[in-house]
């Protein structure tokens, strides 16, 4: 075969042409994940929202994703763009997005086969791109639209693997790999690890020479890659002051060990985790499900150390960006960060012969089927509820709106469904805009969380604006107002937290207090709303022992106010403070009594209006003593 000009010459021997076949894999790949009644999902709402400005898509190349720089510290500006460009094409109809997750995983699959017809026949490699196109580990990926992080970065590496193979075969420059790449960490930072995957490429693929010889080799072959990642991180330091993550990652060497060996297992099975298969299926089925990992496992240990070494190698080097999350292996969700780990299994599972490849195949159809069931239930109701939102929104009823009885996820936890960016379902591009939406919902369902759902499943009337709960037949209704004793209020509308009145509130120059006069009770019950749910904390009565009046000392509820046991409320309002539209807190105050044996607390009285706390962008460098 013809080279082209200034190739090096090859150190890995090229294939044959692709065979024509491979091309029938994405077109089977995207039937199986076509969109079906797709819709928007947790942050979706907060993405598109803060993408329908180019001025944020530009920010994004030079600043925190969303411009949350004291939330999540990530960097995925082609993210932002990519959702720009499909609202000037499609505006705020879910499809189209969709639609291009599932193309690019389409895409993907094709490329696991592409790569992995380097090392096995024709055959097993499109097989192995089979296996990874229709496990439903990428549920997530593909039909939540803004998880494409996960996607997109994964067809780059990808792409980029593919694209060093053939630079190592003398077919091209390295230039097309070193540039997929940089793409790639402009999606997410999953990909970091790509200079380690093409050294474990080039020593797997090296067509002579001892395995010293071809680790030396492999070593100068993966330099200008992590050159390229040295500058990447250099840059994202500059812009971004950390290199950034979830602070929520744990790191503890047991539980992280027996994370990843059950990924893997979820990755290679997904019966064992695919509801309802996972609880209705006889034992002897999902363990016969394993058989076409442990058989392919054999099949390529026959090979030699090094035919087994190399995918190892890899799916351990892949996942290295996601081990703050291999404790965490319960959650289903997680799976989608494992996708280009995952092409190495697949090769593996690949290797067990027809009968494992019929087995995995009808494994990941039967668990595709049951997700996408899931997804496409989950969605048509979040559909539903956002429509019943707008309606209501454009008959013009009182603000602020706080609705209960929007799921977070579906019923088994495979989709998200309204979960994040409440604030924004009202908002352009959706809607018209103006209106003030709060979840009615504890934002954390923990142990000894505040929770106002009354006994009868609704949620508590709130005594400003309007409160909804959607029914069981997703009908939005209105909530009917319990009666009990006013709690009076002796303070202003509107408090002012914001940072320099939170700096000499802890100085005690201005010292702030609510008044309950006439009115003094046990104990006090602070609600805090906001745009995910609300967040509430008990607080003893803080008059003086002798006083008939009540109050709220604001110094004193911030310093040792908990939402739940060892969790402070004011680091609870953070997030929110960083993610809401308006970081204004509708707050509602309760006076009652309050049992230490069991940690109820009972109402008594209910102020009947509500206060705002109004806070700014600022709290998170306020917590770290900043100025």
């Amino acid at each position: 075969m013809d080279r082209i000009r200034g190739a090096h010459s090859p150190i890995a021997d090229a294939p044959p042409p692709m065979p024509r076949a491979f091309w029938a894999l994405p077109i089977l790949v995207l039937a199986a994940w076509f969109p079906i009644d797709p819709y928007w999902a947790s942050d979706d709402f907060f993405a598109l929202h803060w993408a329908k400005d180019f001025g944020n898509v530009l920010h994004d190349f030079t600043g925190a994703w969303y411009g949350a720089e004291d939330l999540f510290f990530f960097y995925r500006p082609l993210i932002t763009l990519s959702l720009w460009l499909e609202l000037q094409l499609a505006g705020a109809h879910p499809f189209l997005a969709h639609f291009d997750n599932a193309l690019v995983h389409a895409c993907s699959a094709l490329l696991v086969a592409c790569i992995w017809r380097r090392f096995l026949s024709p055959s097993t490699a499109f097989a192995a791109g089979l296996v990874f196109g229709l496990s439903p580990s990428h549920i997530g990926a593909i039909g939540w639209a803004i998880a494409r992080t996960d996607g997109f970065s994964c067809a780059l590496a990808l792409l980029s693997s593919l694209w060093f193979l053939r630079y190592r075969e003398g077919r091209c420059s390295r230039a097309p790999s070193l540039l997929a790449f940089g793409l790639a960490l402009l999606c997410k930072e999953t990909v970091l690890p790509m200079p380690a995957l093409v050294f474990v490429l080039a020593c797997a693929h090296a067509r002579e020479g001892s395995l010293r010889q071809r680790a030396r080799s492999a070593i100068g072959a993966a330099l200008p890659h992590a050159a390229l990642l040295l500058l990447y991180l250099a840059w994202r330091l500059s812009i971004l002051t950390r290199l950034g993550g979830y602070d929520a990652a744990a790191y503890d060497a047991g539980p992280m060990a027996a994370g990843l060996a059950h990924y893997a297992l979820d990755l290679a099975n997904p019966l064992r985790w695919t509801p309802p298969l996972a609880s209705s299926l006889p034992s002897w089925s999902i363990l016969l499900a394993f058989a076409p990992l442990v058989l392919g496992a054999i099949a390529t240990a026959k090979k030699g150390l090094a035919a087994i070494a190399a995918p190892i190698a890899w799916f351990l080097l892949a996942s290295v960006p996601m081990a703050g999350f291999f404790a965490q292996a319960d959650n289903a969700h997680n799976l989608r960060y494992f996708c280009v780990a995952f092409a190495a299994l697949c090769g593996v599972i690949a290797m067990s012969g027809r009968v494992g490849i019929a087995i995995a195949v009808m494994s990941a159809l039967a668990s595709l089927a049951c997700v996408r069931m899931e997804q496409r239930e989950a969605d048509m109701q979040s559909r539903t509820m956002h429509e019943q939102l707008i309606a209501q929104h454009e008959r013009g009823a009182p603000q602020p709106r706080f609705v209960g009885g929007m799921p977070h996820q579906s019923k088994n936890g495979v989709a998200l469904q309204l979960h994040f960016g409440i604030d924004r379902l009202l908002e352009p591009p959706f809607s018209t805009g103006g209106a003030k939406l709060f979840a009615h919902r504890p934002t954390f369902s923990l142990p000894g969380a505040v929770d106002l759902t009354q006994p009868d499943g609704m949620p508590l009337a709130l005594p400003q604006g309007s409160t909804y709960a959607f029914l069981g037949s997703n009908a939005l209704a209105d909530v009917a107002t319990v009666a009990i004793a006013e709690l009076p209020l002796d303070c202003a509308d509107t408090i002012d937290c914001t940072s320099p009145a939170l700096y000499r509130l802890n100085d005690g120059t201005v010292p702030v207090r609510i008044g309950m006069p006439g009115v003094r009770t046990q104990a006090l019950r602070v609600t805090f709303f906001t745009a995910s749910g609300y967040l509430g904390a008990l607080a003893p009565n803080h008059a003086p022992q002798d006083s008939k009046d009540g109050m709220l000392d604001l110094l004193t509820l911030f310093q040792q106010a908990q939402w739940a046991p060892g969790r402070e409320l004011i680091r609870g309002l953070e997030p929110s403070t960083i993610m809401d539209l308006d970081p204004s807190f509708p707050v509602l105050l309760e006076g009652g009594t309050f049992d230490p044996a069991t940690g109820a607390f009972a109402p008594t009285h209910r102020a009947r209006r509500m206060v705002t706390f109004r806070f700014d962008r600022g709290l998170p460098k306020v917590m770290r003593g900043g100025k």
